[in-house]
């Protein structure tokens, strides 16, 4: 398990609160997901499924991090969108270099020194025994639908702290859900939990 780099996204999004304290959680996570995509950048579509956000959400959070907003205000300029080559209609969204840039110091902030090499490759499925202290009330509920969401739900949910009901939690919340997360993530790695690959 790499603990490694858990910690350094862990960092990597508090470094992001501090840049701006009102950016909300779906907003950091957004550029971390832009970052991963890398050259290929990614859909209004693919952000919407793998984010679990709305249409309204999704382009709410690329124009704060556009240039400009819609309302020609100045936003954090930490992304470009594009046409899609093979869709014109269809827009894809990248880290223009600024964002890169902030994103690389971040991670070579966390890391101490060294930039992670292998964030592309986290197994999200060592994050399974957080997965398994999530509320199981949520059954009802259709934005709780962890295994449908997929890996990149999990994900979201282990750092923001967000509730399977789907609601943005207050920043209490948020804090004792980062740290719950954190705590279970020092505790697999004292007892050097071994996990299975999920299919």
């Amino acid at each position: 398990m790499n603990m490694q780099l858990l910690r350094d996204v862990w960092f990597a999004l508090e470094e992001i609160r501090g840049r701006d304290e009102d950016m909300p959680a779906s907003r950091q996570n957004m550029l971390l997901r832009l970052y991963l995509a890398g050259d290929d950048g990614v859909t209004y579509e693919d952000l919407m499924d793998e984010m679990a956000l709305t249409n309204a959400s999704v382009s709410r959070n690329v124009n704060a991090l556009s240039p400009l907003d819609r309302h020609g205000n100045l936003g954090l300029n930490l992304i470009d969108i594009k046409s899609d080559p093979e869709e014109p209609r269809r827009r894809r969204v990248f880290l223009n270099s600024q964002g890169k840039r902030l994103i690389s110091r971040i991670f070579s902030r966390a890391g101490k020194g060294q930039v992670v090499s292998d964030e592309r490759s986290i197994n999200l499925s060592e994050l399974e025994p957080v997965k398994k202290e999530l509320p199981k009330k949520a059954k009802g509920n259709p934005r709780a639908g962890v295994e449908k969401r997929g890996n990149s739900y999990r994900w979201q949910l282990m750092f923001n702290g967000r509730r399977l009901s789907g609601t943005e939690p207050t920043a209490k919340k948020a804090r004792a859900a980062r740290e719950r997360a954190l705590k279970q993530l020092k505790e697999a790695e004292e007892h050097s939990v071994e996990l299975e690959p999920s299919s």
